[in-house]
């Protein structure tokens, strides 16, 4: 015969002391701008390497 009993455990955690957080502010409209500069400069450079072939 087995018998379950239940039983309740209070667990605590440790928080890192003195955690600090840096949180920054970063505008979607410069992103996209350097995106697309990265994404036409790849690109130039492809078609820079294609042309060199032919």
């Amino acid at each position: 015969m087995v018998w379950l009993v239940p039983l309740e455990v209070k667990e605590t955690f440790k928080r890192r002391p003195d955690t600090k957080e840096n949180f920054y502010t970063v505008s979607l409209e410069e992103l996209i701008i350097q995106i697309n500069q990265s994404m036409e400069t790849s690109i130039n450079s492809i078609s820079q390497g294609i042309n060199s072939v032919f």
